[in-house]
């Protein structure tokens, strides 16, 4: 690339940039005659930039500007992280239905614990048969007997109450089930609120990072600007030349192209954040918490994950497996249950006098079914070599928990430290680009070094941007990894 100095007059390029233009094919009279014309359409620009800057134009372009602020403040919907991550729980499609599951699950429990009380049944019968049994009797003196044995008309009620007395373990190992299913459901919510929590933080963090680049860009855009006005001023004057300008234009060219860049990766990462809070105009969302620099290591501590959802899951699935087993175990044994009853109806204890009776019942029943095959015993040890790889499954989910938690804090603390990297940075190109344009005001320092370190400046704010977010994404997967309830909170 070709590099000029500023000059009090405007000189013949060296031999060397001869050689170079006649490389890209132009005549020396071609490129003063493009020269001549470019100079005369960068002066009139300047003479309308002129004419735009006058004092009455100025005015009104300010009143625009108020007025478009105005209309873009009154629009824009602040938003803090605790606030985003209550409306994408509360609008979670796959919360409500954990919440669904776990409301089943707690059913279940109950159903199951039911168990253990009595059972009242009850039973009423109404019938009419055209037939019945006669009984006749024929006497060697006299007229024959003959007697119907039983009615046509049977007319019946009973009601019926049992208790179980023992069951071997069935009623309270489907209880120990049912709590186990319920304890896999609490997991299984816990989960997704944690998951959507995540989401969503991260949702936040990248819209907070596409609005600090955009920043940057719009600030780097801003300085381009003020550049190419000085360079077109010294082209005025006869300190700058042709190449001059076009350098400072392509930079321009190139700030309002990452100004472009920086507005559409704004609207994307709005976009992500809108769907998850269910915001309808989610380009009006603004981030208004401010995130906190880094803190010190020493306030991150590597705690056992033991409240994390997979271990939780690990858990119910050892306890359910355990209760599989004793219900297996159970039918080796026999079932006793009491029970009481009463009967009332026409004909009931007389089956010969078509009237009204009742009577009350009560007794004890015992049943036992054994499979002479095995098959108890094969359920026994299947739920018992299932329990034992749910117990081996935990921990060696509880070794790997602690790895990634020691890990994640790993990353945590070298994110903090890649931000106050780039601070620095940001500082020592911040007044490398001071230093720059007292230089070039100077005449000491080429327009082509100027737009080198302001673009390097534009590149430092914006990594110092991405640095500062990149310690929250950190941050946020580490207290996920833990388990921390910090997950959900603000910064």
């Amino acid at each position: 690339m070709r590099r000029y100095s500023i000059r009090a007059t405007e000189t013949e390029p060296s031999s060397g940039s001869n050689i170079q233009m006649g490389s890209l094919g132009r005549s020396e009279d071609h490129f003063v005659l493009h020269k001549t014309r470019l100079d005369s359409r960068l002066r009139g620009n300047d003479r309308k930039e002129r004419f735009a800057n006058a004092p009455f134009s100025t005015a009104f372009l300010l009143s625009v500007f108020l007025v478009i602020a105005v209309a873009a403040s009154a629009t824009a919907k602040d938003i803090t992280l605790t606030e985003a991550i209550a409306r994408a729980q509360s609008n979670s499609q796959r919360l409500r239905s954990a919440e669904a599951q776990l409301q089943s699950a707690n059913q279940a429990l109950s159903s199951a614990r039911a168990e253990r009380f009595p059972t009242l049944s009850a039973t009423a019968l109404a019938s009419y048969v055209s037939e019945v049994p006669s009984l006749q009797l024929t006497l060697p003196v006299g007229p024959s007997i003959s007697r119907e044995m039983g009615s046509h008309e049977t007319y019946q009620t009973d009601v019926r109450l049992s208790v179980p007395i023992f069951t071997g373990g069935r009623i309270s190992s489907g209880v120990s089930q049912a709590s186990a299913a319920k304890d896999l459901s609490s997991a299984g919510l816990a989960q997704v609120q944690a998951t959507v929590a995540l989401a969503t933080r991260q949702a936040v963090i990248n819209l907070y990072r596409a609005d600090m680049s955009k920043h940057a860009a719009q600030s780097a855009h801003e300085r381009a600007q003020i550049l190419a006005r000085d360079v077109r001023s010294l082209h005025d004057a006869g300190a700058a030349d042709s190449v001059d300008l076009l350098e400072i234009q392509l930079a321009l060219t190139k700030a309002a192209l990452q100004v472009d860049i920086a507005e559409t990766a704004r609207r994307s990462a709005a976009i992500v954040l809108g769907r998850l809070i269910q915001e309808e105009h989610p380009e009006s969302l603004v981030i208004v918490e401010q995130f906190p620099t880094p803190t010190s290591e020493d306030s991150l501590l590597v705690l056992p994950p033991n409240n994390k959802y997979e271990l939780l899951q690990a858990s119910a699935s050892i306890a359910s497996a355990e209760a599989q087993r004793r219900f297996a175990s159970s039918d080796w044994f026999p079932t006793v249950a009491l029970f009481g009853g009463y009967s009332y109806g026409k004909p009931n204890l007389d089956r010969f006098n078509d009237r009204w009776n009742d009577y009350f019942t009560t007794g004890a029943t015992l049943s036992w079914s054994l499979n002479l095959g095995g098959k108890a015993a094969s359920q026994v040890r299947r739920a018992t070599y299932a329990r034992n790889a749910y117990e081996h499954a935990a921990s060696e989910m509880r070794a790997t928990l602690n790895q990634e938690a020691r890990i994640a804090r790993e990353q945590v603390v070298l994110a903090g430290r890649k931000y106050s990297a780039s601070f620095a940075s940001f500082s020592i190109a911040s007044e490398r680009f001071r230093l720059a344009k007292l230089q070039f005001s100077e005449g000491t320092l080429s327009t082509n070094r100027l737009t080198d370190i302001q673009e390097s400046l534009a590149l430092a704010d914006s990594d110092k941007a991405v640095a500062l977010t990149d310690y929250h994404l950190a941050l946020s997967h580490y207290y996920f990894v833990i388990g921390s309830d910090k997950l959900e909170k603000g910064f």
